[in-house]
C-alpha cells in the first residue's frame, strides 16, 4: 500500500465517523480506523526521512514537524513545550526533559496500540466532534488526556507536506484545516509553502503549553496563571 493510499483510507474512515453520533459504536471504531491509516503513513513517512527502527522514525516524522501538527490537528497548543508526564508513558531522552511529548503520547498511546490489533484505551481515546476546524475539545486528567478526532488531520499534513513524499498521488484526499481545505493533491511535499503561508497569515502565532497541572484541583485561575506563565504570555491585570 502507498502512502496516498495510506492517506486516502484515513480520511474516508473519519468522513464515515461522522455520519454516527459520538455515542455510537462505529464512530469510535471507524475513528480509530482513520487513526490507524494515519500512523501507518506517518511511519512510513518516518521510514523514508529517516529510516531506523519504527519508534525513532515515527516520533522523528513529528518532531520535525511540529507547528504543521500544532497548526492543522491542536490550533493554539504549543507542542514543542508541552509535556504528557503520565505514568503509563515511558519515560523519553533526557534532551525532552526526562518527559514525553506529544510524539511519544501519539507512538505509544495510538501507533502502538491501534499496530497491534488492541483498543486504545478509553482514558486516551479521541474525542469525537463536529465543530469547525480549529475549534476541538481535549480532556485533561492526572493520569491521561484525550485528544480530539482533528489529530487524526494533523498527522495527515504532515505526511502530505512532507517533501519526501512529493512524487505521492490520493483519490481525492481532502484535510480539512481552519483556513481552509488541503487538497492533498495540490499540496505534496509543499512544507515550506505552507510554512511561509503560516508566517505570512499569523495563524496559530500564539500558542500555550498545557502542561498537565500538578493539581488538577486547583483553583482555576491558578491554573490558568500557571499556564500563561509557562507560556511566556504576560499576566492580565484583574480588573
Amino acid at each position: 500500500m502507498r502512502i496516498g493510499d495510506s492517506v486516502q483510507l484515513s480520511v474516508d474512515m473519519l468522513n464515515r465517523a461522522r455520519r454516527f453520533t459520538p455515542e455510537q459504536r462505529p464512530r469510535q471504531v471507524l475513528g480509530e480506523a482513520a487513526m490507524l491509516h494515519a500512523c501507518i503513513a506517518v511511519d512510513a513517512t518516518g521510514k523514508r526521512m529517516t529510516g531506523g527502527p519504527v519508534g525513532e522514525r515515527f516520533t522523528a516524522a513529528i518532531r520535525e514537524h511540529l507547528d504543521i501538527l500544532s497548526a492543522v490537528g491542536l490550533p493554539a497548543m504549543d507542542l514543542a513545550r508541552t509535556r504528557f508526564p503520565y505514568p503509563s508513558l515511558r519515560v523519553t531522552p533526557k534532551e525532552r526533559g526526562g518527559e514525553p511529548d506529544i510524539a511519544d503520547l501519539l507512538y505509544l498511546q495510538h501507533r502502538c496500540t491501534l499496530g497491534h490489533g488492541d483498543e486504545v484505551p478509553l482514558v486516551f481515546s479521541l474525542i469525537p466532534h463536529d465543530d469547525v476546524p480549529g475549534n476541538y475539545p481535549v480532556q485533561f486528567t492526572s493520569e491521561a488526556i484525550r485528544l480530539p478526532e482533528i489529530v487524526v488531520y494533523g498527522l495527515l499534513a504532515i505526511v502530505v507536506l512532507a517533501p519526501v513524499n512529493a512524487g505521492e498521488r490520493t483519490q481525492d484526499a481532502i484535510v480539512p484545516w481552519a483556513r481552509g481545505p488541503l487538497v492533498a493533491n495540490d499540496w505534496w511535499g509543499r512544507v515550506e509553502d505552507f510554512r511561509t503561508e503560516l508566517e505570512s497569515s499569523g495563524f496559530n502565532r500564539f500558542q500555550l503549553d498545557e502542561t498537565p497541572v500538578l493539581s488538577p484541583n486547583a483553583p482555576l485561575i491558578d491554573i490558568a496563571r500557571a499556564t500563561m506563565q509557562r507560556s511566556g504570555i504576560p499576566e492580565l491585570k484583574q480588573l
